[in-house]
């Protein structure tokens, strides 16, 4: 058994797939179906069961899978480990980012991030927080920026932000003169809201409406929050932003803070635990901290 088979088993039970999972791993699908079977056959267990339609991981594939994930990311701590000695604010960092916080915290802090630490190469992926805590859990990313409260599991996590929370309404709306607004103020009103699996929703659901009495339209969920505000241009409805994406379409959207306690989300970094990486992260979120 090798780390080489390992990475080939856990590359077929992420895409269920022997021929995807070949390509990903840059060999041809008869030697990794080959290697697999030998790592079966050393371990006198079946990996998986197999069809000429599917491919399901068995139960106690499952459990060498928790096992395998762990060891390539011990072993790859150790070679991380041993570049970090030599400089440890070098080389790749790959981020994962979720969709309602990328397009405007990242223009704010990735110019000051590079010229801060010029030897890091960031790669940066834009997902939802479900896919990318999968991905931190099986190391294709190293870091992710997510809002909070969400529960994480084990990963650790440093603050660095607190994104208050905004009412957008059209110029022309009865609200567009006040000064700031009570949250029982939203029973009632049309609310414009994401797609679920965005946890801003949920955010916002939990800290500003009684689900019993208030109305969201739930005919109408958006994937993005520009598509929130040119609703509310078009004066569908009214929503919630964040004050981070509050800076754009100010001449046709009045945005009015809440009365306190104001709502907000808080914005963070999170990493796998026992990462080579910890320390750098502890310094970026603090500078974060810092600049914003």
């Amino acid at each position: 058994m090798n780390l080489r088979d390992l990475k080939y088993f856990i590359a077929v039970a992420k895409y269920q797939h022997f021929g995807k999972a070949a390509k990903a791993c840059f060999v041809s699908q008869p030697t990794l179906s080959y290697q697999l079977k030998k790592l079966e056959e050393y371990l006198g267990v079946t990996l998986f069961d197999r069809d000429n339609q599917s491919v399901v991981i068995t139960s106690i594939g499952k459990k060498i899978l928790e096992k395998a994930e762990n060891a390539i990311f011990e072993t790859e701590q150790i070679i991380d480990l041993a570049e970090l000695s030599k400089n440890p604010l070098h080389g790749e960092v790959r981020v994962g980012v979720i969709p309602t916080i990328a397009p405007y915290l990242l223009p704010r802090i990735i110019t000051k991030i590079r010229n801060k630490y010029p030897d890091l190469k960031l790669l940066i992926r834009e997902d939802t927080t479900d896919n990318l805590l999968n991905k931190l859990k099986d190391n294709s990313i190293d870091v992710m920026i997510q809002a909070f409260p969400m529960d994480v599991g084990d990963f650790k996590t440093d603050i660095f932000y607190r994104d208050e929370f905004l009412i957008a309404v059209p110029k022309d709306h009865e609200w567009a003169d006040l000064k700031s607004i009570d949250k029982d103020a939203l029973q009632g009103k049309n609310l414009l809201l994401l797609e679920e699996e965005h946890c801003l929703s949920g955010h916002i659901l939990g800290q500003l409406c009684d689900v019993n009495k208030s109305k969201t339209e739930y005919d109408f969920r958006a994937t993005s929050l520009e598509t929130l505000r040119h609703m509310v241009i078009g004066g569908v409805g009214i929503t919630v932003i964040p004050e981070l994406a509050i800076h754009q379409h100010t001449e046709v959207i009045k945005y009015i803070p809440f009365k306190d306690p104001k709502p907000y989300r808080d914005i963070g970094l999170v990493w796998r635990e026992g990462s080579s990486r910890e320390s750098l992260m502890q310094e970026i979120a603090a500078y974060l901290r810092e600049i914003l």
